[in-house]
C-alpha cells in the first residue's frame, strides 16, 4: 500500500525564506514553487499562497478517491505519486506527475492517471484554487481548441472554462498574467476551484491518460523540488518545539485569555446582519474548533481544563459535534432512543457548555452527523425503522441512510424532537434552557446533506 508522506513545515518554513533568498547570479525571486504533498504543488508570492494546484477525483455518484500519496525527488525533478480505490468497482486508480522547473519563469507538469481494470469514474483532474487576496476581481482569457476566445470574471464559482480548453491566461488583481497551456486541451468546468479534467466517465485499464501542463508566471520562480533543497535558515538551531501544557491557572505572557469578552453572551445573542455577525453592536469573528462524539461531555475537572485552556489560545468558539450520535462514547443518547438523553452524560455535557461560557466561548450545537441512529424505544416514531437494518450489536441502533431525512417525514420528527428535547432542557450550570442560552450561538439542523447530495438516491435503494 502507498504511504503518505507530506512534507509537514514546508509552507511556514518557505514563507521565512522566500523575502531574503537570493536565486543564482544575485536575483531575488518573489515566486516559489514546491510540491505541497503527495499530490499538491504550491506556488507563493512574498510567502503567501499565490494559487494552488492538486490532483483529486471522484468515482461515479461523486464518492470521493482519497488519494494516498507520496513525493520524491528525481533528477532534479519532484515525483508525484497517488493511489485509491473506486469504491463502486473496487478497482484500484492511481496517479504519477513530474514536475519541473523549465526555464526561469515556468513550472512543468507531467501528468498520468491510470487503471488496474476498466472502471467507471466521474472525474480525475488538477484543481486549480484561486485565492482571493491574489484574484480579487481578476479575470481568466480562455483560448480553445477551435481558436474561439472568451473573458470570464472571477471568481470562478461554478462558471468554468469552458470545453476543449489549450490555453488560458489568469489576471491577477495587479493586472501581472500567468498562462497554462494544455497538451493535450482539456475540458475545466469549476465548482469554486477550477477542475482541469485529467479523466471522466470511464478509464480503460488500456488507455492511461496523459497530459503535459505548462505554467508560465509573470515573473522568475525558484523552484524547490525536495525538502534537501530548502536553504538554511539562520538561528534555525536555536528553534523548538511550542507544546502548550496545562498551565490554565499559571499567569502567561502570551495567554490570550483576556481579549475573549467572558462570559460568552452577556451582551445578548449574535445576530446576522447581511454577510455579518453582529455581537454588542459590532461584528464579531468566532475562531474555534471541532470536538466529537463523548468529547463534548468531558469529565468535569476535564471540562474545566480545557475551557481555561481554549481561552488561553484565544478560542471563542466550539462546535459539539455528533454530541448526540450515540449512547456512552457515541454521545448522549439514552441507551435505547435517539431523542432521549442519558441523564449523566448530559449533566457532563452540560457542565462543559457551562465552563465555555464562563470563559467567553460559544457554543455550535450539531447533534450527529446527519444520518440519525434510531433506537429501539423510537420504533413507534418510525415504524419502517428495520426496513434499513436491524436492531443488533452492543449499540442497538439502527443507522438510517444518508439523506433519508428528505423522504421521510417520519425521521424528519425524530430529528426535531431529538433537538427539541435538548431546547427545552434546563441547564442546572446555568440556570438557562439551552433555547434561551445567549452562549449558544449556531444550531445546525443537517450535517453535510442535500438532496443533491451525492447520498441523495441511497434511501431509495434501501
Amino acid at each position: 500500500m502507498m504511504q503518505t508522506r507530506r512534507f509537514t513545515g514546508w509552507l511556514a518554513m518557505v514563507s521565512l525564506l522566500v523575502l531574503s533568498w537570493a536565486a543564482p547570479g544575485g536575483a531575488t525571486t518573489d515566486f516559489v514553487a514546491l510540491p505541497e504533498s503527495g499530490s499538491a504543488v504550491a506556488v507563493l508570492e512574498k510567502g503567501e499562497t499565490y494559487f494552488g494546484l492538486q490532483i483529486v477525483g471522484w468515482g461515479p455518484g461523486w464518492q470521493y478517491l482519497g488519494f494516498r500519496s507520496s513525493v520524491d525527488q528525481r533528477d532534479g525533478h519532484s515525483h508525484l505519486s497517488g493511489q485509491a480505490t473506486v469504491r463502486a468497482s473496487g478497482v484500484p486508480v492511481w496517479f504519477e506527475a513530474a514536475v519541473a522547473q523549465t526555464n526561469p519563469r515556468q513550472i512543468q507538469l507531467d501528468i498520468g492517471v491510470a487503471a488496474e481494470s476498466d472502471t467507471e469514474l466521474t472525474y480525475v483532474v488538477l484543481s486549480l484554487e484561486l485565492p482571493d487576496r491574489s484574484f480579487h476581481k481578476g479575470k481568466v482569457v480562455v483560448e480553445q481548441v477551435d481558436g474561439a476566445r472568451k473573458t470570464i470574471t472571477l471568481p470562478l464559482a461554478r462558471k468554468g472554462l469552458g470545453q476543449q480548453v489549450r490555453r488560458f491566461i489568469l489576471i491577477d488583481a495587479a493586472g501581472r498574467r500567468t498562462m497554462f497551456s494544455l497538451d493535450p486541451p482539456c475540458d475545466i468546468p469549476s465548482d469554486g476551484a477550477a477542475r482541469i479534467i485529467l479523466a471522466a466517465r470511464r478509464l480503460a485499464a488500456q488507455e492511461p491518460r496523459r497530459g503535459s501542463i505548462a505554467v508560465s508566471l509573470p515573473e522568475p520562480v525558484t523552484y524547490y523540488a525536495s525538502a534537501e533543497q530548502l536553504p538554511e535558515v539562520s538561528g534555525s538551531d536555536q528553534w523548538y518545539p511550542f507544546r502548550p501544557g496545562q498551565r490554565s491557572r499559571q499567569p502567561d505572557v502570551i495567554g490570550m485569555q483576556d481579549w475573549v469578552d467572558a462570559p460568552a453572551g452577556r451582551h445578548g445573542r449574535i445576530q446576522e446582519e447581511g454577510s455579518q455577525l453582529i455581537y454588542n453592536g459590532r461584528p464579531i469573528k468566532l475562531w474555534g474548533i471541532n470536538l466529537c462524539y463523548g468529547a463534548c461531555a468531558p469529565e468535569k475537572k476535564l471540562a474545566e481544563q480545557r475551557a481555561q485552556f481554549y481561552a488561553r489560545y484565544g478560542i471563542n468558539a466550539v462546535r459539539l459535534h455528533k454530541f448526540a450520535d450515540g449512547a456512552g462514547w457515541a454521545g448522549i443518547q439514552s441507551a435505547d432512543s435517539a431523542v432521549r438523553f442519558d441523564p449523566a452524560a448530559l449533566d457532563r455535557m452540560d457542565y462543559f457548555v457551562a465552563q465555555l461560557k464562563s470563559h467567553g466561548i460559544f457554543v455550535a450545537l450539531s447533534a450527529h452527523f446527519g444520518t440519525i441512529k434510531i433506537g429501539p424505544a423510537d420504533v413507534s416514531l418510525v415504524p419502517y425503522a428495520e426496513e434499513f437494518g436491524r436492531f443488533t450489536g452492543r449499540s442497538r441502533r439502527i443507522t438510517a441512510p444518508a439523506s433519508a431525512f428528505f423522504y421521510s417525514s417520519e425521521l424528519q420528527e425524530l430529528h426535531t424532537r431529538q433537538i427539541v428535547n435538548l431546547l427545552r432542557h434546563r441547564n442546572p450550570y446555568t440556570g438557562l434552557t439551552y433555547a434561551e442560552e445567549p452562549a449558544v450561538a449556531l444550531l445546525e439542523i443537517i450535517n453535510e446533506q442535500s438532496v443533491m447530495f451525492y447520498t441523495s438516491m441511497q434511501p431509495l435503494l434501501a
